[in-house]
């Protein structure tokens, strides 16, 4: 029998190949699932992954992943050896215990003072590409790169206060090939991912100087100096380890995604829609500047961003594994293969769940028959989007990119922040 690499991958990896091989056209691929709930094939002879795009049993599921649900012993273990036991990579207590310690490190006030090193890398990157639009004038600049980069700063002076130099320095350099060697060469689902490596080696390094630390402003500074404060109180501390793991995590989780590849389908979003365009250049036309405080003054713009981050959000399918027994309640009911219509799903111990982001941000019985469409008005116009009930209750205005629940994402703030900085 001959079995050709296309039919291997699927039974390998399951149907989720499908979505990877065709993830620059997995609206249109999510589209054809028999929406709100479906199964797909799984890996090998697994049980059938169940996805879930109603947002009543998705808030369900991820309100209750202290409790009911968890993650996959095999994608857990997966997390640690590419990142380290960070918050995405642990649950259970051990997921309260540093997320109880880590908040502090991302709150309003510790964002604002983050601020001026945001605007700073994206002025950098701003300046980098004038001149290369200078120097190579009449030819077509790929901004993906210069994002990147720019992403790469940010989250370099606000992660650990190291300076990247735009993406030039010999360690901004080391950790691109690092990534590009464990993501597109996949080498890195066998062993320690090498950028890991190459973090934990800088990050290390300034653990060590606790003179920098001392009122820095920092995610690392901030945890160290909590550490010293609990120490005196006698209680109990990030491990060292601890936190290089999350340095690590939130260097190569969806905070740089969100401002480099959410910012770059934002940026097509915007050559293909002219009007839009016009209005957003408008907008920002009438300030000289953007700093942390003033950025819901710019209506439009923050209407462009919650779109983009609605249509393009970057963070992978979220797995969770039932612990026991439970019944869903659904937001609309639906029919069975047998034609029965019900209103809630009977979820056995052991089964898989998967909730991707891409089918909850662009349900047409949610968000309208325009649900694919890139539309930043309704953000701002009186009832342009659906009421709060039918949306995720996630920590930023019902975009489920953020997550919800217990294990909703930490560092939305700093996401967001330098995605809005990037575009003005």
């Amino acid at each position: 029998m001959i079995v050709n690499s296309y039919s291997l991958s699927v039974f390998v990896l399951g149907m989720s190949y499908l979505f990877w091989r065709h993830m620059q056209h997995r609206q249109s691929v999510v589209q054809k699932l028999p929406m709100p709930d479906s199964k797909i094939k799984a890996a090998l002879f697994q049980p059938d992954i169940v996805i879930v795009g109603d947002n009543f049993a998705a808030h369900h599921i991820l309100q209750n992943t202290y409790t009911t649900y968890g993650k996959p012993q095999g994608f857990l273990q997966l997390i640690k050896t590419l990142i380290g036991a960070g918050l995405r990579g642990i649950e259970g207590e051990d997921h309260k215990y540093q997320r109880r310690l880590l908040t502090p490190a991302f709150t309003a006030e510790a964002v604002k003072a983050m601020s001026d090193d945001i605007s700073f890398c994206a002025e950098r990157m701003t300046q980098n590409l004038s001149s290369s639009l200078i120097d190579t004038s009449g030819t077509i600049v790929d901004i993906v790169p210069v994002i990147s980069a720019c992403a790469l700063d940010i989250i370099g002076r606000v992660g650990f206060g190291h300076n990247f130099e735009g993406g030039e320095s010999k360690d901004a350099k080391a950790i691109c090939s690092a990534w590009h060697q464990d993501v597109v060469t996949h080498t890195s689902l066998s062993r320690e991912c090498s950028k890991k490596h190459h973090i934990y080696k800088i990050a290390g390094k300034l653990i060590l100087d606790n003179s920098k630390h001392i009122g820095g402003n920092n995610i690392l500074s901030i945890l160290l100096n909590g550490n010293h404060k609990l120490v005196e109180q006698s209680e109990a501390v990030l491990t060292t380890t601890e936190i290089l793991d999350n340095i690590t995590t939130f260097l190569c989780g969806e905070r740089v995604l969100v401002t480099s590849v959410t910012a770059d389908f934002m940026l097509l979003q915007l050559t293909q829609t002219p009007l839009v365009q016009c209005k957003l250049q408008q907008e920002i036309r009438t300030a000289a500047s953007l700093d942390y405080k003033s950025t819901g003054e710019f209506k439009y713009l923050s209407g462009v961003v919650k779109e983009g981050l609605r249509l393009h959000p970057v963070g992978q399918p979220t797995q969770c594994i039932a612990r026991h027994d439970d019944v869903i309640l659904l937001c609309t009911a639906i029919h069975t293969g047998s034609g029965e219509m019900v209103s809630s799903l009977a979820v056995k111990a052991s089964q898989v769940l998967q909730i991707p982001w891409a089918i909850l941000n662009v349900n047409k019985q949610v968000w309208g028959d325009n649900a694919d469409k890139f539309i930043p008005e309704q953000w701002i116009e009186p009832g342009g989007v659906p009421p709060v009930d039918k949306l995720l209750r996630g920590p930023w205005n019902g975009v489920s990119l953020f997550s919800d629940g217990p294990q909703s994402c930490t560092g939305y703030r700093v996401a967001l922040f330098s995605s809005v900085v990037v575009l003005f």
